[in-house]
């Protein structure tokens, strides 16, 4: 439209001071979700007024501008300060690392020289996986249950109030079923501190790591006794699905199997023997006297004769014929 002129009122009765919009921006460590925030004189200065903008960590998160400068004539037009995660390879407790954006005010204006400002609070969530390592295992007997041996399931780092993982692990094996085996948590003090094991008479147990100094599960496997003649068995205890983001809670970069760069060594397995200790009977040839006791009609299975037997008898017979 022509012949029109904008008109902006600028209220300068404000108070002196920097507004700052916000108090805390969250960003993500890798910079791709990166935080906004303004900031704005209060009222007008008699000269310019300087900014800097000054983060508490420059190796946690940065800022795009480090200094910004209000004159007389654009003292209430605001200034954008982004604020950009910096990466790092570290699982941080509770899923994030925070700093500090402070801001200085310098100017000729005595009224706003050195003026105080707020700061901004930066939460940079984190996105590396907490690694968790599975060991142990053994030799264990149907004969005698109460032998056990030790399955560990264990984090790098002690989790933090607010954290969980849920660990799923996988047990197989040859014939293997879940009545063959009883798994449990080890008790103690100080032991399988915020651990908990579901799903323990099933062959997908998992164990659930909670809250301030949970770290290590510390599972007792012993073998079931029963009434069949088997080989021994051998079971595998393995992670399932760790890929599942539901597994963490705060956990930024959820959890990974650890990994000890030994391509020699099965990783994050345990591996257990369960040895038997039933016979099968066998049935009776006829050659043995020991098993007359339990075969006392001699009902041998045997149709083979012995040709020993067969003559002696021949010859008794005989000899009562001619008596």
């Amino acid at each position: 439209v022509d012949n029109q002129v904008e008109v902006r009122v600028v209220d300068d009765d404000g108070e002196v001071g920097v507004v700052v919009s916000e108090d805390v921006v969250v960003v993500s460590e890798d910079g791709v979700v990166a935080g906004f925030y303004s900031v704005v004189l209060g009222a007008e200065p008699s000269d310019d007024v300087t900014v800097t903008v000054v983060s508490g960590d420059t190796g946690v998160a940065g800022v795009s501008s480090g200094v910004l400068v209000f004159g007389v004539l654009d003292w209430f037009e605001p200034q954008t300060v982004v604020v950009v995660g910096v990466d790092d390879e570290v699982d941080n407790a509770g899923g994030q690392r925070s700093v500090v954006v402070s801001h200085v005010v310098s100017s000729v204006d005595s009224v706003y020289n050195e003026v105080a400002v707020g700061s901004v609070d930066v939460m940079v969530a984190d996105d590396d996986a907490t690694a968790v390592t599975l060991s142990g295992g053994g030799i264990v007997s149907e004969a005698d249950t109460a032998v056990s041996v030790e399955v560990v399931v264990e984090l790098d780092r002690v989790l933090v109030a607010g954290e969980t993982a849920e660990i799923p692990l996988n047990i197989s094996g040859d014939s293997v079923n879940a009545d063959d085996f009883m798994l449990t948590l080890k008790t103690g003090v100080g032991i399988n501190t915020g651990v908990t094991l579901s799903k323990r008479t099933s062959l997908t147990p998992s164990v659930t790591l909670t809250g301030v100094d949970a770290q290590t599960a510390t599972l007792v496997f012993a073998g079931v006794d029963d009434e069949v003649d088997e080989k021994a068995e051998t079971v595998t205890i393995t992670f399932g699905d760790l890929t599942d983001t539901s597994l963490g809670t705060n956990l930024g970069g959820g959890v990974t199997p650890s990994n000890d760069q030994n391509p020699a060594t099965a990783d994050n397995q345990a591996t257990i023997t369960i040895t038997d200790n039933d016979t099968t009977d066998t049935e009776d040839t006829g050659n043995d006297d020991t098993d007359d006791a339990e075969d006392p009609d001699n009902t041998d299975e045997s149709t083979t004769p012995d040709p020993t037997l067969q003559q002696t008898a021949r010859k008794e017979e005989k000899d009562q014929q001619d008596g």
